[in-house]
């Protein structure tokens, strides 16, 4: 599924069932997808940057005599030889140099309900490390305001210095309680504007031994600042974060 670029500042598509969608399907940013009709559950993915940047892939891939029409109909297309690389290979570094960055051009997620629930739901929130079971965060005690906030939105290496969010998930944002921080961590893609207005779960990816400072210690403390709650996860398979709602 492709998600075109839109320049809409707010999400107002009706969801379409992802069972009835093509593997070749495009969809514009910010369509809710569901499983079947019967699900109240949705998935709305947003693809910010920008018609800009979509000619300028384009006209990379051209440079390189890569055929855009065909990347789009035939994934073995990913796997043709170019020259001593291969397409992939060479889309990669296309999509590493575009302007903003390959950080700016990440995708976000919504995951959620389509729209405020009849009724209220209930959160555990469960912590490993080192195959040990650390704890469980009971929301109807610890965080009550966050039953009837099931949705996640996950913001993978976005800017928010550049994205605004609220804005986009407008329709939406009083449902959302927990936000991954974007960019592990990273004070240059953070900005506290997003936490401000509630309480919110904030889990954050990050590397056991990042030599870049990540997390920064500025965003742990402005997430625990505003009363929200950081909940840090590395590459190790035994370090994980889960969310059981029913």
């Amino acid at each position: 599924i492709t998600v075109r670029p839109s320049l809409e500042d707010e999400i107002n598509n009706d969801p379409i069932d992802i069972s009835e969608l093509s593997e070749s399907r495009e969809i514009s940013s910010g369509t809710p997808l569901r499983p079947t009709k019967s699900h109240e559950w949705v998935f709305i993915p947003t693809n910010h940057e920008f018609i800009e940047r979509k000619e300028e892939f384009i006209n990379k891939l051209k440079k390189k005599d890569i055929s855009y029409e065909q990347l789009r109909i035939d994934p073995d297309y990913l796997d043709q030889p170019i020259g001593k690389s291969t397409v992939r290979n060479e889309i990669k570094k296309i999509y590493k140099s575009l302007s903003g960055g390959i950080n700016e051009n990440s995708m976000c997620l919504y995951s959620g309900p389509y729209k405020s629930p009849s009724h209220l739901h209930y959160r555990i929130m469960g912590l490993w490390h080192n195959n040990l079971h650390c704890c469980n965060i009971c929301c109807d005690l610890w965080y009550p305001f966050l039953e009837d906030r099931v949705a996640c939105l996950y913001t993978g290496d976005s800017n928010l210095n550049v994205l605004d969010l609220r804005k986009k998930y407008k329709k939406y944002w009083d449902l959302i309680g927990t936000i991954q921080i974007p960019h592990h961590g990273s004070l240059r893609s953070f900005n506290t504007k997003i936490l401000t207005d509630k309480e919110y779960i904030c889990p954050i990816s990050v590397g056991k031994n990042s030599q870049y400072g990540h997390p920064s210690q500025k965003v742990i403390s402005d997430i625990l600042y505003h009363g929200s709650y950081p909940i840090l996860v590395t590459e190790d398979a035994n370090s994980t974060f889960v969310e059981e709602i029913e």
